[in-house]
Protein backbone atom coordinates (compact mmCIF):
# COMPACT_ATOMS: atom_id res chain seq x y z
CA UNK A 1 0.00 0.00 0.00
CA UNK A 2 2.85 2.71 1.07
CA UNK A 3 4.83 2.00 -2.38
CA UNK A 4 1.27 2.19 -4.30
CA UNK A 5 0.65 5.69 -2.74
CA UNK A 6 4.19 6.57 -3.38
CA UNK A 7 3.33 6.04 -7.22
CA UNK A 8 -0.17 7.83 -7.50
CA UNK A 9 1.89 10.50 -5.74
CA UNK A 10 4.28 10.64 -8.17
CA UNK A 11 1.79 10.60 -10.84
CA UNK A 12 -0.42 13.16 -9.53
CA UNK A 13 2.86 15.82 -8.56
CA UNK A 14 5.53 14.74 -10.83
CA UNK A 15 7.35 18.43 -10.89
CA UNK A 16 7.01 18.54 -7.02
CA UNK A 17 8.56 14.74 -6.93
CA UNK A 18 11.60 16.09 -8.95
CA UNK A 19 12.06 19.16 -7.08
CA UNK A 20 11.79 17.64 -4.13
CA UNK A 21 14.69 14.99 -5.00
CA UNK A 22 16.95 17.88 -6.70
CA UNK A 23 16.69 19.70 -3.32
CA UNK A 24 18.24 16.57 -1.18
CA UNK A 25 20.69 15.91 -3.64
CA UNK A 26 22.16 19.65 -3.47
CA UNK A 27 21.62 19.61 0.26
CA UNK A 28 23.47 16.40 0.49
CA UNK A 29 25.82 17.08 -1.98
CA UNK A 30 27.02 20.61 -2.79
CA UNK A 31 25.70 22.81 0.27
CA UNK A 32 28.46 23.63 2.27
CA UNK A 33 30.67 21.21 0.59
CA UNK A 34 32.16 23.92 -2.01
CA UNK A 35 32.51 27.54 -2.23
CA UNK A 36 30.30 28.18 -4.80
CA UNK A 37 27.55 25.27 -4.22
CA UNK A 38 24.47 26.86 -6.87
CA UNK A 39 26.97 27.91 -9.43
CA UNK A 40 28.11 24.53 -9.42
CA UNK A 41 25.13 22.41 -9.09
CA UNK A 42 23.87 24.31 -11.97
CA UNK A 43 26.69 23.71 -14.05
CA UNK A 44 26.15 19.77 -13.42
CA UNK A 45 22.54 19.66 -14.14
CA UNK A 46 22.74 21.72 -17.82
CA UNK A 47 26.25 19.40 -18.23
CA UNK A 48 23.76 16.02 -17.09
CA UNK A 49 20.95 17.70 -19.23
CA UNK A 50 23.23 17.81 -22.69
CA UNK A 51 24.38 14.58 -22.05
CA UNK A 52 20.85 13.31 -21.91
CA UNK A 53 20.16 15.03 -25.02
CA UNK A 54 23.50 13.37 -26.99
CA UNK A 55 22.41 10.09 -25.93
CA UNK A 56 18.58 10.78 -27.18
CA UNK A 57 19.99 12.51 -30.42
CA UNK A 58 22.22 9.63 -30.90
CA UNK A 59 19.44 6.71 -30.19
CA UNK A 60 16.89 9.15 -32.76
CA UNK A 61 19.51 9.30 -35.54
CA UNK A 62 20.15 5.65 -35.06
CA UNK A 63 16.72 4.77 -35.21
CA UNK A 64 16.28 7.29 -38.49
CA UNK A 65 19.16 6.32 -40.54
CA UNK A 66 18.30 2.23 -39.92
CA UNK A 67 14.29 2.68 -41.15
CA UNK A 68 15.61 5.72 -43.62
CA UNK A 69 18.09 3.21 -45.62
CA UNK A 70 14.98 0.23 -45.18
CA UNK A 71 12.91 2.85 -47.02
CA UNK A 72 15.94 2.97 -49.85
CA UNK A 73 14.71 -0.35 -50.76
CA UNK A 74 12.74 -0.75 -53.25
CA UNK A 75 9.98 -3.84 -53.22
CA UNK A 76 7.52 -4.56 -56.24
CA UNK A 77 5.38 -7.14 -57.17
CA UNK A 78 3.33 -8.20 -60.41
CA UNK A 79 1.70 -11.49 -61.33
CA UNK A 80 0.97 -12.71 -64.62
CA UNK A 81 -1.89 -13.43 -65.74
CA UNK A 82 -2.97 -10.33 -65.20
CA UNK A 83 -6.14 -11.58 -65.80
CA UNK A 84 -6.16 -13.79 -62.41
CA UNK A 85 -8.57 -16.65 -61.81
CA UNK A 86 -8.95 -18.73 -58.59
CA UNK A 87 -7.84 -21.99 -58.53
CA UNK A 88 -6.18 -21.74 -61.68
CA UNK A 89 -1.96 -21.59 -62.00
CA UNK A 90 -0.19 -18.43 -61.43
CA UNK A 91 3.41 -16.62 -61.52
CA UNK A 92 3.81 -13.73 -58.85
CA UNK A 93 7.70 -12.53 -59.99
CA UNK A 94 8.94 -10.14 -57.07
CA UNK A 95 11.83 -7.49 -57.79
CA UNK A 96 13.46 -5.74 -55.52
CA UNK A 97 16.26 -2.78 -55.71
CA UNK A 98 19.01 -1.52 -53.32
CA UNK A 99 18.74 2.45 -54.72
CA UNK A 100 21.08 3.07 -51.64
CA UNK A 101 24.83 3.92 -51.74
CA UNK A 102 25.38 1.11 -49.20
CA UNK A 103 26.42 -2.66 -49.38
CA UNK A 104 23.32 -4.56 -47.83
CA UNK A 105 25.10 -7.81 -46.56
CA UNK A 106 23.64 -10.99 -45.65
CA UNK A 107 20.11 -10.51 -47.34
CA UNK A 108 17.69 -12.92 -46.51
CA UNK A 109 14.12 -12.84 -48.04
CA UNK A 110 11.49 -14.73 -46.35
CA UNK A 111 7.95 -14.98 -47.98
CA UNK A 112 4.36 -15.21 -46.23
CA UNK A 113 1.53 -16.43 -48.52
CA UNK A 114 -2.25 -15.79 -48.65
CA UNK A 115 -3.86 -18.60 -46.33
CA UNK A 116 -5.80 -20.54 -49.59
CA UNK A 117 -2.44 -20.62 -51.58
CA UNK A 118 -0.97 -23.71 -52.62
CA UNK A 119 3.22 -23.59 -53.46
CA UNK A 120 4.70 -25.44 -56.79
CA UNK A 121 7.32 -23.69 -57.54
CA UNK A 122 10.25 -20.90 -56.18
CA UNK A 123 13.13 -20.23 -58.07
CA UNK A 124 15.95 -16.93 -58.55
CA UNK A 125 17.59 -16.85 -62.07
CA UNK A 126 16.28 -20.29 -62.78
CA UNK A 127 17.67 -22.02 -60.04
CA UNK A 128 14.50 -23.49 -57.78
CA UNK A 129 15.34 -22.35 -54.05
CA UNK A 130 13.50 -23.82 -51.22
CA UNK A 131 10.74 -22.22 -50.14
CA UNK A 132 11.82 -21.12 -46.27
CA UNK A 133 14.42 -18.02 -45.83
CA UNK A 134 16.00 -17.48 -49.09
CA UNK A 135 19.37 -16.55 -48.61
CA UNK A 136 20.29 -13.25 -51.32
CA UNK A 137 24.04 -12.82 -50.14
CA UNK A 138 25.33 -9.29 -50.31
CA UNK A 139 23.45 -6.86 -52.50
CA UNK A 140 25.38 -3.94 -53.99
CA UNK A 141 24.53 -0.33 -54.14
CA UNK A 142 22.11 0.20 -57.09
CA UNK A 143 21.39 -3.26 -57.97
CA UNK A 144 18.11 -5.31 -58.39
CA UNK A 145 17.32 -9.00 -58.21
CA UNK A 146 13.96 -10.95 -58.72
CA UNK A 147 12.01 -13.83 -57.74
CA UNK A 148 9.54 -16.32 -59.22
CA UNK A 149 6.74 -17.74 -57.37
CA UNK A 150 4.34 -19.99 -58.49
CA UNK A 151 1.32 -21.80 -57.57
CA UNK A 152 -2.34 -21.80 -57.17
CA UNK A 153 -4.52 -18.96 -55.25
CA UNK A 154 -7.86 -19.96 -54.08
CA UNK A 155 -10.05 -17.94 -52.27
CA UNK A 156 -12.95 -15.75 -52.75
CA UNK A 157 -13.66 -14.13 -56.24
CA UNK A 158 -13.02 -10.17 -55.64
CA UNK A 159 -11.40 -11.26 -52.23
CA UNK A 160 -7.79 -10.18 -51.41
CA UNK A 161 -4.65 -12.60 -51.34
CA UNK A 162 -2.06 -10.70 -49.83
CA UNK A 163 1.75 -12.00 -49.65
CA UNK A 164 4.07 -10.37 -47.46
CA UNK A 165 7.72 -10.37 -48.14
CA UNK A 166 10.12 -9.23 -45.44
CA UNK A 167 13.85 -8.45 -46.39
CA UNK A 168 16.70 -8.68 -43.59
CA UNK A 169 20.01 -7.71 -44.00
CA UNK A 170 23.47 -6.21 -41.92
CA UNK A 171 25.08 -2.86 -42.91
CA UNK A 172 27.41 -0.25 -41.71
CA UNK A 173 30.83 -0.73 -39.98
CA UNK A 174 28.92 -1.73 -36.71
CA UNK A 175 27.01 -4.71 -38.89
CA UNK A 176 23.70 -2.88 -37.77
CA UNK A 177 20.28 -5.22 -38.93
CA UNK A 178 17.68 -3.60 -40.49
CA UNK A 179 14.43 -5.04 -41.82
CA UNK A 180 12.07 -4.08 -45.09
CA UNK A 181 8.31 -5.61 -44.96
CA UNK A 182 6.08 -5.03 -47.77
CA UNK A 183 2.27 -6.31 -48.33
CA UNK A 184 1.29 -7.17 -52.01
CA UNK A 185 -2.17 -7.98 -52.63
CA UNK A 186 -3.93 -9.09 -55.27
CA UNK A 187 -7.94 -10.32 -55.97
CA UNK A 188 -8.54 -12.85 -57.95
CA UNK A 189 -11.03 -11.86 -61.57
CA UNK A 190 -12.66 -15.07 -61.74
CA UNK A 191 -12.83 -18.89 -60.81
CA UNK A 192 -11.32 -21.56 -62.36
CA UNK A 193 -14.56 -23.71 -60.65
CA UNK A 194 -17.71 -24.30 -62.82
CA UNK A 195 -20.70 -25.03 -61.40
CA UNK A 196 -23.20 -26.12 -63.32
CA UNK A 197 -27.35 -27.80 -62.58
CA UNK A 198 -29.42 -29.53 -64.60
CA UNK A 199 -33.00 -29.94 -63.90
CA UNK A 200 -36.04 -31.10 -66.17
CA UNK A 201 -38.10 -28.00 -68.26
CA UNK A 202 -41.43 -29.27 -67.35
CA UNK A 203 -42.26 -30.21 -63.67
CA UNK A 204 -45.64 -31.12 -61.94
CA UNK A 205 -46.16 -30.55 -58.04
CA UNK A 206 -45.26 -33.83 -55.90
CA UNK A 207 -43.31 -34.99 -59.28
CA UNK A 208 -40.25 -36.82 -58.50
CA UNK A 209 -37.39 -35.00 -60.26
CA UNK A 210 -33.61 -35.48 -60.93
CA UNK A 211 -31.12 -32.81 -60.36
CA UNK A 212 -27.76 -33.56 -61.99
CA UNK A 213 -25.23 -31.28 -60.68
CA UNK A 214 -21.53 -30.44 -63.09
CA UNK A 215 -18.50 -28.76 -61.84
CA UNK A 216 -15.43 -27.81 -64.09
CA UNK A 217 -11.92 -27.99 -62.35
CA UNK A 218 -9.94 -27.75 -65.50
CA UNK A 219 -6.55 -26.03 -63.67
CA UNK A 220 -4.22 -28.20 -61.33
CA UNK A 221 -4.03 -28.91 -58.54
CA UNK A 222 -5.68 -32.94 -59.03
CA UNK A 223 -6.19 -34.78 -55.63
CA UNK A 224 -7.86 -31.53 -53.36
CA UNK A 225 -11.19 -32.71 -51.90
CA UNK A 226 -13.71 -30.73 -51.12
CA UNK A 227 -17.21 -30.71 -49.80
CA UNK A 228 -20.10 -29.61 -51.89
CA UNK A 229 -23.72 -29.25 -50.06
CA UNK A 230 -27.18 -29.54 -51.39
CA UNK A 231 -29.53 -27.07 -50.66
CA UNK A 232 -32.99 -27.35 -51.48
CA UNK A 233 -35.90 -24.73 -51.89
CA UNK A 234 -39.07 -24.52 -49.33
CA UNK A 235 -41.28 -27.30 -49.10
CA UNK A 236 -39.32 -30.00 -49.66
CA UNK A 237 -36.98 -32.11 -47.96
CA UNK A 238 -34.43 -30.40 -45.85
CA UNK A 239 -32.26 -33.02 -45.59
CA UNK A 240 -29.23 -31.54 -47.50
CA UNK A 241 -26.80 -34.22 -48.33
CA UNK A 242 -23.06 -33.25 -48.31
CA UNK A 243 -20.39 -35.02 -51.00
CA UNK A 244 -16.86 -35.61 -50.68
CA UNK A 245 -15.13 -34.49 -54.08
CA UNK A 246 -11.77 -34.90 -55.53
CA UNK A 247 -10.95 -32.09 -58.04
Amino acid sequence: MHLRRKILAIARHPGSWVTRHLHRHYTTHYHEQHRFPRLLFGLDLTLAGIAIGLLVALASFSLAARFSLARQVEMHASVAPEYLLSGAPSTLVLTWKNTSDRELRDATLSLEYPEHFLLEDLSRETINVPSGEIHLGTLLPQTSGSIKVRGVMFGDVGGEQTFTSRLQFRHGTSNRQATKITHHTFSPDASALTIDATLPTNLVSGQEARREDHLDHPGPPRGRVHRYRFSWTSGRDKGGRQTRLGI
